[in-house]
């Protein structure tokens, strides 16, 4: 959801995916923007700014690591509760 509206390529590709995940992404691909249209983000200086690889990412867009962070967090805190709890009653 981080990337809805915007070109994700350079997101999917940061990020290891299965074939699984690749044969999906034939079934959700859109397809290219128009280079008039990414010029036309580009220079209004609006939400997006274009990546030089021609991907449109929002100003103030989080680095894969952050993200990658933030997605495993939960699941740590889970960990150390489980633990904590398993320790605390044995």
């Amino acid at each position: 959801l981080d990337v809805t509206g915007r070109d994700s390529t350079e997101d999917f590709e940061d990020v290891v995916h299965s074939s699984t995940a690749r044969k999906q992404l034939e079934e959700f691909y859109i397809g290219d923007l128009h280079e008039d249209d990414k010029a036309k983000l580009k220079s209004s200086g609006g939400a997006f700014a274009t990546a030089s690889s021609g991907a449109a990412k929002p100003s103030g867009g989080q680095s894969p690591i952050m993200t990658m962070i933030k997605a495993l967090l939960p699941f740590l805190i889970i960990a150390l509760a489980f633990y904590y709890n398993k320790s605390k009653s044995a």
